[in-house]
Protein backbone atom coordinates (compact mmCIF):
# COMPACT_ATOMS: atom_id res chain seq x y z
CA UNK A 1 0.00 0.00 0.00
CA UNK A 2 1.33 3.11 -0.96
CA UNK A 3 1.09 6.81 0.99
CA UNK A 4 0.91 9.82 -0.43
CA UNK A 5 3.82 11.83 -0.14
CA UNK A 6 2.14 14.63 2.11
CA UNK A 7 1.43 12.40 4.92
CA UNK A 8 2.44 12.21 8.18
CA UNK A 9 2.85 8.57 9.65
CA UNK A 10 1.52 7.72 13.09
CA UNK A 11 4.35 7.67 15.52
CA UNK A 12 5.34 4.03 16.28
CA UNK A 13 4.98 3.26 12.96
CA UNK A 14 7.10 0.27 11.46
CA UNK A 15 9.37 1.24 8.31
CA UNK A 16 10.96 -1.80 6.19
CA UNK A 17 13.27 -0.42 3.75
CA UNK A 18 11.89 3.22 3.96
CA UNK A 19 8.13 2.19 3.23
CA UNK A 20 5.86 1.98 6.01
CA UNK A 21 4.13 -1.48 6.81
CA UNK A 22 0.19 -2.06 7.19
CA UNK A 23 -0.92 -2.51 10.57
CA UNK A 24 -2.57 -6.41 11.21
CA UNK A 25 -5.97 -4.65 9.64
CA UNK A 26 -4.00 -3.51 6.28
CA UNK A 27 -3.78 0.04 7.38
CA UNK A 28 -0.81 2.52 7.77
CA UNK A 29 -2.11 5.00 10.41
CA UNK A 30 -1.17 8.78 9.76
CA UNK A 31 -2.73 12.17 8.46
CA UNK A 32 -2.91 13.26 5.13
CA UNK A 33 -3.19 17.28 4.85
CA UNK A 34 -6.63 18.66 3.60
CA UNK A 35 -6.72 19.91 -0.02
CA UNK A 36 -9.49 21.98 -1.18
CA UNK A 37 -8.41 20.89 -5.02
CA UNK A 38 -8.60 17.27 -4.23
CA UNK A 39 -12.20 15.91 -4.96
CA UNK A 40 -11.79 13.11 -2.81
CA UNK A 41 -11.24 14.85 -0.12
CA UNK A 42 -14.67 16.85 -0.42
CA UNK A 43 -16.40 15.54 2.67
CA UNK A 44 -13.49 17.00 4.71
CA UNK A 45 -13.55 20.00 2.56
CA UNK A 46 -16.97 19.74 3.50
CA UNK A 47 -16.85 19.93 7.22
CA UNK A 48 -13.49 22.77 7.16
CA UNK A 49 -14.12 26.09 6.12
CA UNK A 50 -10.00 26.45 5.88
CA UNK A 51 -10.05 30.16 4.83
CA UNK A 52 -11.34 31.04 8.48
CA UNK A 53 -9.78 28.64 10.16
CA UNK A 54 -12.75 26.67 11.17
CA UNK A 55 -14.68 23.11 11.38
CA UNK A 56 -17.81 21.33 11.94
CA UNK A 57 -17.79 18.89 14.64
CA UNK A 58 -20.33 16.62 17.01
CA UNK A 59 -19.58 16.79 20.71
CA UNK A 60 -20.80 15.97 23.54
CA UNK A 61 -23.25 18.29 25.31
CA UNK A 62 -21.43 19.98 28.36
CA UNK A 63 -22.84 18.91 31.65
CA UNK A 64 -25.47 16.20 29.59
CA UNK A 65 -23.94 13.44 28.75
CA UNK A 66 -26.84 12.07 26.87
CA UNK A 67 -26.87 14.53 24.42
CA UNK A 68 -24.73 15.35 20.90
CA UNK A 69 -24.48 18.73 19.40
CA UNK A 70 -23.07 20.44 16.19
CA UNK A 71 -21.05 23.50 16.48
CA UNK A 72 -18.54 25.41 14.50
CA UNK A 73 -15.27 25.06 16.64
CA UNK A 74 -11.79 26.64 15.72
CA UNK A 75 -9.15 24.36 13.68
CA UNK A 76 -6.04 25.84 16.08
CA UNK A 77 -8.33 24.73 19.62
CA UNK A 78 -8.17 21.00 17.84
CA UNK A 79 -4.43 21.10 17.39
CA UNK A 80 -2.68 17.71 18.16
CA UNK A 81 -5.79 15.94 18.54
CA UNK A 82 -7.37 13.04 16.09
CA UNK A 83 -11.01 13.63 14.73
CA UNK A 84 -13.30 10.84 12.62
CA UNK A 85 -14.50 11.83 9.59
CA UNK A 86 -18.41 10.91 10.10
CA UNK A 87 -21.73 11.36 7.72
CA UNK A 88 -24.17 9.84 5.62
CA UNK A 89 -22.04 9.52 2.65
CA UNK A 90 -18.74 8.73 3.97
CA UNK A 91 -17.34 5.43 2.89
CA UNK A 92 -20.71 4.31 2.14
CA UNK A 93 -21.80 4.92 5.57
CA UNK A 94 -23.77 1.26 6.40
CA UNK A 95 -25.96 3.60 9.01
CA UNK A 96 -27.28 5.85 7.29
CA UNK A 97 -30.99 5.37 5.79
CA UNK A 98 -32.60 6.51 2.21
CA UNK A 99 -35.81 8.63 2.35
Amino acid sequence: MEQPNSSILLSGVLVMNGNPLPDDNGHIPGWIPLNTNNKSQCWHNAAAILTCGLILVLSQVKNDSNSLQVSLMPLAELRGKTLELIGTNVNGNPYSKKI
